[in-house]
């Protein structure tokens, strides 16, 4: 029987995790569930076995205490042997990593916490599928002891780096000749949370030079969505392609293959794209494990700042820039996790780092306000929001958000209920004008999505500009805002670099949408315009541009849809629309597609993914192709809302776009996606990992 308490004092942890979860849900769907089921059942026998504490399960993975490390260790093994002696649903063996550390346990709330946990998941990470990896300490322990532990052997890998550890740790793999038997063959494990990396079976690979590299991290980023040639030459060589750029990007790819295998990187139609699942690329390992809260698992993925070895390559430097936003959300919900379990003297520390590095932003003030107050510490955290606000008003010109405030005004009046959880943000809803274009159709847009939210507005006017008149003028909208009981905030100052100050904005503010007019100069030449491009590169969450229109506009709200990039954040942000409004929503798609097959098919998954995520019906609708099609097809809409174009760094933003921005009847949205969780996320969230795993 299972021990009735948690083990203290010298405790081993173990941390399972199945492997290769996403081929497997696509190889066996509806029988999934069944499969875990059966592996939970064995894996819970071996443990409870051996006198395991069940500390937490998540499905495809365990969390388990025991007593003696040997224990631990024979629990691992026996849970590894009867998984490979189970005959499973069409030959799908589950492969299960799985890391072991011994320490001294710390409880807090009933749960442990400290650095041997953390270790133990880190080990864990560290692993491949039919693996058992244990530490040095739980090594030594059982050193003694392995003539007890029959048909068992143990294999120094040497050191190791683990995340947040200052020197690599050392090593040791645990094996049997029943588990080797059945050993998944040796994958490819490829990592840009860190420098660009390859292993094969934990063995390094050599990817070559630093272009080489780039190219790598440029698919990786993408998963495996398709990168146009075109795209990738522009990204290696922003300046000045060489003729010869095509025939070298190919040259590229050859080598990588050579390296990773020849299927690891497939050229699909007009560019190429990796091969690999969630579990071998860390980028969207880390995705799965924030989604699923197992952060301090996704958080061990980290070896240093995302793509740092090709980050002076432009595209690639935005691309870290994004992934570093992620990283950093994943760390405010972890030290909020902290806060509310009572550890909040942990945190402190960690979140004056994120603060040194970001001091505008407000979600890591907040916790840190709160931990300060609960550890004793009141005089410091009204320091802290004192900071904040000579901060934010000397350099933007804004008073601190509500939820600062609010906290401020609640330490002053020690009321009872700070003792309560930190409260999950719910972000803000930004709207942004810099130059021509009216603010109250953005403003009219945006007022019914900031629904328990903020809806922050700024002006931004060139050097020299007009900033009372602004500065006025914004005032003047804050206040209607406000007599509405919307909480709202407004701001102007110069700018020389609009974009690139809005998205500043956008990312410290914790905004879930960033709204601005379309620029003239896009609707008459279709290039996306500095100032914009600057915003749509930098700004963590979605950014849509608002082609307005004149009059009232009733009707459906309408997205034409082919499944790309950014016609999913168009979806979501129209869903979103939608039932703020209340307003019905419709898919478009083309009546004659690849093949002679029309977009019905692609209508009815979007469809099926909004009925379930949201309870949200959307009508399919088929247009006749080609630009003059789409936009007929929109005429009795109340909004478009559009996708940007994946390639419209370099093609603009495409034919029908720029159709619908010229000649529709209805105002149109044209929608960039962000890493950034949008306003349809639970409060929490720090990626958009649900709605891409539902795809």
């Amino acid at each position: 029987m299972p021990p009735a308490a948690p083990p203290t004092g010298t405790v081993t942890f173990l941390f399972t995790d199945v492997e290769g979860s996403t081929r497997l849900l696509k190889q066996l769907r509806e029988r999934y569930g069944e499969v875990l089921a059966k592996h939970r059942d064995l894996l819970r026998a071996a443990f409870d076995a051996a006198d395991g504490y069940e500390v937490d399960s998540q499905g495809d993975s365990f969390f388990v205490a025991f007593r003696r490390a040997k224990d631990a260790v024979g629990a691992a093994v026996a849970a590894q042997r009867a998984l490979a002696a189970e005959l499973w649903a069409e030959q799908a063996t589950l492969h299960v990593r799985m890391g072991i550390h011994t320490g001294e346990a710390t409880l807090a709330g009933g749960r442990y916490v400290g650095l041997a946990v953390h270790r133990a998941a880190r080990i864990a990470a560290a692993a491949r599928g039919g693996q058992i990896v244990i530490s040095q300490i739980t090594h030594d322990l059982l050193h003694d002891e392995e003539e007890q532990l029959a048909g068992v052997e143990i294999t120094d890998l040497g050191t190791r780096p683990l995340k947040d550890l200052e020197r690599a740790v050392r090593l040791y793999e645990v094996s049997t000749d029943a588990i080797a038997a059945d050993a998944e063959p040796e994958e490819i494990r490829i990592a840009i949370l860190g420098p660009v990396e390859a292993a094969r079976g934990g063995r390094a690979l050599e990817l070559g030079g630093r272009q080489q590299r780039a190219l790598l991290g440029l698919l990786a980023v993408r998963g495996g969505a398709v990168v146009p040639v075109d795209a990738i030459v522009d990204a290696l060589w922003p300046d000045d392609p060489p003729p010869s750029a095509t025939k070298v990007v190919q040259t590229y790819v050859s080598r990588l293959r050579k390296a990773l295998g020849d299927e690891a990187i497939e050229r699909r139609g007009p560019g190429y794209a990796l091969r690999v699942d969630r579990d071998s690329l860390d980028v969207l390992r880390f995705e799965e494990l924030a989604e699923r809260g197992r952060l301090e698992e996704a958080l061990a993925l980290w070896r240093g700042p995302a793509l740092v070895d090709v980050a002076d390559v432009p595209a690639l430097r935005v691309e870290a820039e994004r992934l570093e936003e992620v990283r950093v959300r994943a760390l405010e919900e972890r030290a909020a996790a902290a806060i509310e379990a009572g550890r909040h003297g942990e945190v402190v520390s960690e979140l004056r780092a994120l603060l040194a590095a970001q001091p505008l932003r407000e979600r890591p003030r907040f916790l840190l306000m709160l931990a300060l107050y609960r550890s004793g510490r009141q005089a410091e955290a009204l320091d802290t929001y004192r900071e904040a606000r000579t901060l934010l008003v000397d350099e933007l010109g804004i008073e601190p958000g509500e939820q600062l405030r609010g906290l401020e005004a609640a330490i002053l009046r020690q009321e009872p209920e700070l003792a309560a959880s930190a409260p999950p943000t719910r972000g803000a809803v930004f709207v942004w004008r810099a130059g021509d274009g009216a603010l109250e159709p953005l403003v009219a847009l945006a007022e019914p999505l900031a629904d328990g939210r903020e809806l922050i507005v700024a002006n931004l006017v060139p050097p020299g500009g007009d900033l009372a008149g602004a500065a006025a003028e914004v005032e003047r909208v804050r206040a209607a805002l406000t007599t509405r009981a919307v909480a709202a905030r407004a701001v102007s100052f110069t700018s020389d670099d609009p974009g690139a100050d809005a998205a500043r904005l956008a990312r410290d503010q914790d905004a879930q949408l960033a709204l601005t007019p379309c620029p003239a100069e896009l609707v008459a030449g279709g290039v996306v315009p500095p100032s914009v491009a600057a915003a749509f590169e930098q700004a963590p969450c979605d950014v849509a541009l608002l082609a307005a229109r004149n009059g009232e506009t009733g009707g459906p709200v309408v997205v034409p849809f082919g499944a790309a990039e950014h016609d999913w954040a168009a979806v979501e942000l129209a869903a979103w629309i939608a039932l703020a409004t209340h307003a019905p929503l419709r898919l478009l798609g083309s009546e004659s597609g690849a093949g002679g097959r029309d977009a019905s098919r692609t209508l009815a998954t979007a469809s099926l993914l909004l009925q379930r995520h949201l309870g949200l019906a959307a009508t399919p609708t088929l247009a006749a192709p080609g630009p003059e099609g789409v936009v007929a097809a929109v005429a009795d809409a109340g909004l478009v809302v559009a996708g940007l174009r994946e390639t419209w760094p370099q093609e603009g933003v495409g034919a029908a776009r720029l159709a619908l921005l010229r000649d529709a009847a209805p105002p149109v949205l044209l929608v960039r996606r962000g890493r950034r969780p949008g306003g349809l996320a639970q409060p929490g969230a720090v990626t958009r990992y649900s709605w891409s795993r539902a795809r």
